[in-house]
């Protein structure tokens, strides 16, 4: 995953920031009046699932989705558009770090981030230690790290070597002994006898989403240890695959391992809404039912592009019933202009519409 530099924000994926200005130069385009309020409902709209509110203290929010942003952010990013690309690429970046909060610290019940009034980001959380009843509560700074897959990784490690000690504990060094013999029995004689394995075991292989050097495979051939560590990565990436395609809106991950054994990660995804405002503009200055039907035939290509995202979990179905809602406005307004004596494309208006 590259990590890139906007603004004052350090350590931004260079996909977040493909997609957000790709994303703010779209509501350039719409000439729609931009408030803290509408960018709060254009957040809402593109990240579902996650808890948006106003503020600058931490510990808003049930679960593991929240974000909190300070009332004059939201105002900068209405008013100056390369603010906006510039939060909003930080946003992407914690909807992706949400992802994994459980995989990380399984105890969480609640976390989220904070976007404070000079720009900078910390992350909160509630956990019930150890699983037991009560709640335990901290802040602290959130750093970036350069790699999700690597946290993870870490986490998975240190599960592995507390369950090692108590096998030991329980059974003995005989239990021990045994897991490092069946590590041994599985070795491999050739880089395509190790590829096969990993096709067979691990989805981000199976479906194509990784990429390993050749060198390295050459080396965990030799090395046990690399080729143990190899495995863990991608457990680890798998668990990362997973968790990308329950949020929903998942496109595509990439996962590539260089000659170093070094992992970096890129998952893409897509949101889908509708620009209401856009279209009840058009509505409001239509003066014949031919700008009518005009406007039916682009809800017509709405309707479908926000149904098959509902399909792939782009959007809900409240986005769909936007699309309807409008076209039921823009069918009565027909309607009203057909009534109309100068309206003179009246014999040619078509209201074969199936919603």
């Amino acid at each position: 995953m590259k990590l890139v530099s906007i603004g004052n924000q350090r350590g931004i994926s260079s996909t977040a920031v493909e997609l957000a200005r790709a994303h703010v130069s779209e509501v350039k385009e719409s000439g729609e009046k931009q408030t803290a309020d509408t960018v709060l409902n254009d957040l809402k709209n593109q990240f579902k699932g996650t808890n948006f509110t106003v503020g600058t203290k931490p510990g808003a929010g049930i679960g593991t989705n929240n974000i909190t942003i300070a009332p004059s952010i939201l105002r900068e990013m209405a008013s100056n558009p390369e603010k906006r690309v510039e939060y909003e690429a930080v946003i992407r970046d914690q909807v992706a770090a949400a992802g994994v909060w459980k995989q990380l610290c399984p105890n969480v019940q609640n976390a989220g981030f904070v976007i404070h009034s000079d720009g900078k980001s910390s992350g909160w959380s509630m956990s019930r230690p150890n699983g037991e009843n009560g709640n335990g509560f901290f802040t602290a700074t959130v750093k970036r790290k350069e790699n999700w897959i690597q946290e993870m990784m870490n986490k998975l490690q240190e599960q592995r070597e507390e369950r090692a000690k108590k096998a030991k504990a329980g059974k003995g060094a005989a239990v021990v002994a045994n897991a490092q013999t069946k590590a041994k029995e599985q070795q491999f004689r050739t880089t395509n006898d190790l590829i096969s394995h990993l096709h067979d075991k691990y989805n981000v292989v199976k479906e194509g989403y990784t990429s390993i050097s050749s060198k390295y495979l050459q080396d965990c051939l030799a090395d046990e240890g690399k080729s143990q560590s190899l495995m863990e990565k991608l457990a680890a990436a798998d668990e990362a695959l997973a968790a990308a395609k329950e949020k929903g809106g998942f496109q595509s991950m990439k996962v590539k391992i260089d000659e170093n054994g070094e992992v970096t990660t890129e998952t893409v995804g897509r949101s889908v809404g509708f620009n209401g405002n856009k279209i009840a503009r058009k509505l409001a200055t239509a003066t014949s039912s031919r700008d009518i039907n005009a406007i039916l035939t682009e809800l017509q290509s709405d309707l479908a592009v926000c149904q098959d995202g509902l399909r792939d979990g782009a959007c809900d179905e409240a986005e769909v019933q936007k699309v309807k809602d409008m076209i039921a406005r823009a069918q009565q307004r027909q309607g009203e202009l057909l009534g109309k004596p100068e309206d003179k494309s009246a014999q040619t208006v078509s209201l074969d519409l199936i919603i």
